[in-house]
């Protein structure tokens, strides 16, 4: 033992109180390297006994409070090492480190301004400090301001050339600012340092991907597998790996990848381009599921919706009121508005709220009983739903696509101003649509350059309706000279507009933009160009949609090679103008080979992660898994009787230990009623489970008000297995400043994680609420409690909540209760608040 934890601790007893004479003689900066080495050796819970022993001494000292925080940092106990670090300031502290330490804990909080505020004030204290500009970089980074960014670590390089992971950063800048080849060149030298570095043999392989270079790409993806699994660093290399297979157009590979990793690697980002995996390949049912993956992530995550009603699945409509939510394009709300009519037969009234633009052509789609403009507020309705999560919703197959057309009719008085324009053409009439929305991120590959449709122009019998309504640089020149053109598109107001000059063409070519999904809507012959490797939904090899009945697909054959499809489109189009309308639609897709629908229709193996919109937010969990997967999957909430009882007598800005978190259901709730200066403090010894946790806390913008501690939570004797090496602490280890509640939801564990919170249970007075194995249980739960001056209540409960959120009626647990513990100490004066409650 060390000289200073000696003298400090005495016996190791996380209550006693240091000696007088031994603390007189204590230094400060003896303390902070004894903490700082029990740091290093991961003694997490003796260094931080140490600096509280001395604090307790020599409470005013800045270099105490700020190795307090250190260690809490360590921990991963960020809000509470950011409120030492403030008053290590507050005592006067001003250095570097503590400026950069303060800095790295708001950055881990989220806090990217007060992140940055901190990492300057370490420059300007320092300016020669690699560490305050590597910390500064790393803030701009995450801000995206990459050239700033750059020229911090510019200057980390300058004065300490082989800074650790300056080159990987250096390398992100660059990547991020589309710099490939210097990303590269960064991640060469990265790798020179430290060759067994996973995220640096993912990005390598992200950068060689933007160059084209595959082969090695996916070499360097290998590599960050194989380290991965050496080193414990997670890269998040599976994302990055199926991602790149898509881009290919080698989408069951990229499948077969997800299901042999995502079990063991529950990753929303790979879970989302397993969804485009699936769907491409024609595996509906699985597909739609994870499609639901896209809320996890940027800008979708910020767009969900926050209304205090369940999401609609497959729950009895008659006599309800649904609203469909708008969410991504134009062409996703001329697609999935398909789902209006079937959703009107199951006894609905349908309530679509849309983008602007689109407003009054969808007061012609079929089935919708009332359209809202996207900024108007409107509670009166029973459930909801995103229009992309329909699908899911109603388990769609590709036999079972709602595809009867057409479902968007064109309004009647516009049709009619239209035609006194489009009648005046001779021969037949095709609507042209060659570039949809320049600041998608696939623009380049989608659009097509006018002036590669030229040859169309030479065909006799064919004259040409422009519904381009933003013409490119250069267009306005082309479609003047074309005879055969009549350019309508400037002159749109909107979608009505658009369905209204449509209604009177024979056929439309376009390519991937909102207008294909406007014509296949109103069945009108369409003809889609797409790249090589197209949108999910248009599928793999076919000349066919299951979606649109009378769109015929013009896929390239090869990479950029748009020239080949205007020859076929050129030579089919002919073929019309010559009076032979059998090639105006697609063939059959019954002509697919059996054997590849087969494949296409297989089940996934294993038990992968699913997502639910739950009461208090969305979280993603594995199917079966346990009684709480089970309830929030069906119900959307989980043992909801335990909430509202905490509900009274837990203050609301309350500090909470909750031991078998799960994957974060009641995390969520606290999170939602409690003042933004709770906190909570969450154990999760599974480590799947665990992972998904942390995902679903970010998922719901949670990371500054729950921690995610390192580590398991053990008792006086043996600690939770986990699987994994993790160090095991109790709650008396923990040495928290408040403790309002401590939630125990392992039964099986209860009495020996208790027997660890002796000192916190006589200093602190946390209520308690412990998980029972069953009444035997429960009397020595309840007998631990009084002996520490607890009173105790029996509570009992049914996992089962008629009243449940989703609106459920069925009970899947049969008549199964939950039975658990509520002590509150004997000084508390609780009125009547427990008096529906059974004492023990």
């Amino acid at each position: 033992m060390g000289l200073v934890r000696g003298m400090l601790l005495g016996r190791l007893h996380a209550g006693d109180r240091v000696d007088v004479s031994a603390s007189e003689r204590i230094q400060p900066s003896d303390c902070v390297r004894e903490v700082k080495s029990l740091v290093a050796d991961g003694r997490v819970a003796q260094a931080l006994a140490v600096a509280d022993a001395a604090i307790e001494r020599l409470p005013h000292d800045p270099s105490l409070a700020h190795v307090r925080g250190v260690v809490l940092m360590a921990w991963n106990r960020h809000v509470e090492a950011l409120t030492s670090l403030r008053r290590a300031e507050a005592c006067g502290g001003a250095s570097v480190e503590l400026f950069i330490d303060a800095g790295w804990c708001s950055y881990m909080l989220g806090d990217l301004a007060q992140a940055e505020g901190f990492h300057s004030k370490a420059v300007a204290m320092s300016p020669d400090s690699p560490d305050a500009h590597f910390a500064l970089g790393v803030v701009r980074k995450g801000k995206g301001d990459f050239d700033a960014a750059m020229l911090c670590f510019d200057r980390v390089r300058v004065v300490s050339p082989a800074y650790p992971d300056c080159a990987l950063n250096m390398a992100m800048c660059e990547r991020g600012s589309g710099n490939q080849e210097a990303a590269e060149n960064w991640l060469r030298r990265s790798l020179k340092d430290s060759e067994r570095d996973p995220r640096a043999w993912c990005l390598l392989g992200m950068v060689l991907m933007a160059q084209e270079r595959h082969d090695e790409a996916f070499d360097c993806f290998g590599r960050a597998r194989d380290l991965e699994i050496e080193t414990g660093i997670d890269a998040r290399s599976l994302a990055q790996h199926v991602a790149s297979l898509l881009s290919l157009g080698r989408a069951a590979e990229a499948g077969a990848m997800c299901e042999t990793r995502l079990a063991g690697e529950p990753d929303p980002s790979a879970h989302a381009h397993y969804a485009f995996a699936l769907l491409t390949t024609g595996r509906f049912r699985e597909g739609w599921q994870q499609y639901d993956y896209r809320w996890f992530e940027e800008p979708m995550r910020s767009a969900r919706a926050a209304y205090p009603r369940p999401v609609w699945a497959e729950q009895s409509l008659a006599g309800k009121t649904i609203l469909l939510r708008a969410e991504q394009g134009f062409g996703d709300i001329i697609q999935f508005a398909r789902y209006a009519t079937p959703l009107k037969g199951l006894g609905a009234t349908v309530l679509m709220q849309v983008h602007d633009g689109i407003v009054e052509l969808a007061q012609h789609f079929t089935g919708v009983d009332r359209v809202l403009p996207k900024g108007e507020v409107f509670t009166k309705f029973d459930y909801y739903i995103g229009m992309l999560s329909l699908p899911r919703a109603f388990a769609t197959e590709e036999s079972t696509v709602p595809s009867n057309v057409p479902y968007i009719h064109a309004d009647p008085s516009r049709v009619a101003r239209w035609a006194v324009r489009i009648r005046e053409i001779e021969g037949l009439k095709v609507g042209l649509a060659w570039a949809g929305n320049p600041g998608h991120k696939r623009d380049r590959d989608r659009s097509i350059r006018l002036e590669k449709l030229a040859p169309l122009w030479q065909i006799a019998g064919v004259k040409y309706v422009s519904l381009q309504k933003v013409l490119r640089l250069g267009d306005a020149e082309i479609v003047r000279e074309v005879p055969t053109m009549l350019n309508l598109g400037p002159e749109l107001a909107d979608f009505a507009d658009t369905a209204a000059v449509i209604d009177g063409l024979d056929l439309v070519i376009c390519v991937d933009t909102a207008v294909a999904h406007l014509a296949g809507a109103m069945g009108k012959p369409v003809w889609l160009m797409i790249p090589t490797v197209a949108d999910f939904r248009w599928m793999q090899d076919r000349e066919d949609s299951p979606w649109y009945p009378t769109m015929r697909i013009f896929r390239q054959a090869s990479k950029d090679d748009w020239d080949d499809v205007v020859r076929r489109v050129g030579e089919s189009l002919r073929k019309v103008a010559n009076g032979d309308g059998s090639v105006l639609r697609p063939p059959l897709s019954s002509d697919r080979p059996p054997e590849q629908m087969a494949r296409e229709t297989s089940n996934t193996p294993q038990p992968i992660a699913l997502v639910t919109e739950g009461r208090d937010g969305i979280l993603q969990y594995v199917q079966g898994l346990d009684a709480e997967c089970r309830s929030i999957e069906w119900y959307g909430e989980y043992l909801t009787g335990q909430l509202e009882v905490l509900a009274r007598v837990v203050p609301s800005d309350a500090h909470i230990v909750e031991i078998g978190s799960g994957i974060g259901a009641h995390a969520l709730w606290f999170a939602k009623v409690l003042e933004p200066q709770a906190h909570l403090f969450l154990y999760e010894h599974r480590p799947i489970v665990r992972r998904i946790l942390l995902q679903n806390l970010e998922a719901n913008a949670l990371a500054g008000r729950a921690t995610l501690v390192r580590g398991t939570i053990c008792g006086a004797g043996k600690g939770i297995q986990s699987g994994e090496e993790l160090p095991a602490h109790t709650i008396d280890d923990l040495r928290l400043g408040r403790l309002d509640l401590l939630k125990v939801q392992l039964p099986e564990l209860a009495l020996e994680i208790l027997s660890g919170a002796e000192t916190t249970l006589w200093r602190l007075r946390p209520k308690l609420l412990i998980a029972a194995q069953d009444d035997r249980s429960l009397a020595k739960l309840s007998l631990h409690a009084k002996e520490r001056g607890y009173r105790c209540w029996r509570l009992d409960g049914a996992l089962f909540n008629p009243r449940n959120f989703n609106q459920r009626g069925d009970d899947i647990f049969n008549g199964g209760r939950w039975l658990g513990l509520v002590a509150i100490p004997e000084e508390v004066d609780v009125g009547t608040s427990l008096s529906d409650l059974r004492g023990v």
